[in-house]
């Protein structure tokens, strides 16, 4: 199977140093580099998304993203601070 391809690669490489349509190289060349963009951006998706776990709790994800809760009183303090005036 692997020699058929590259049998027909090598056609397709010969056929291509005969021609002398521009049109046809300009069409092919673009159309690898769409190929190429849609890879890089397939590899690029698959090292940055990771699949979601199936169970996950609240409590879990505040463990992993170091949650701290506001505490209120402090909160308050704050926004007096600031003297924040409502219309």
């Amino acid at each position: 199977m692997t020699k058929n391809l590259d049998d027909r690669k090598y056609k397709i490489i010969q056929e291509l140093i005969k021609t002398e349509d521009e049109n046809l190289i300009i069409d092919l060349e673009n159309r690898l580099a769409q190929d190429q963009e849609v890879t890089s951006h397939d590899q690029i998706w698959d090292m940055v998304i990771r699949p979601m776990r199936k169970n996950v709790s609240v409590k879990e994800l505040a463990e992993e993203q170091n949650y701290k809760p506001l505490d209120r009183d402090h909160f308050f303090s704050l926004t007096q601070e600031v003297s924040i005036e409502e219309d």
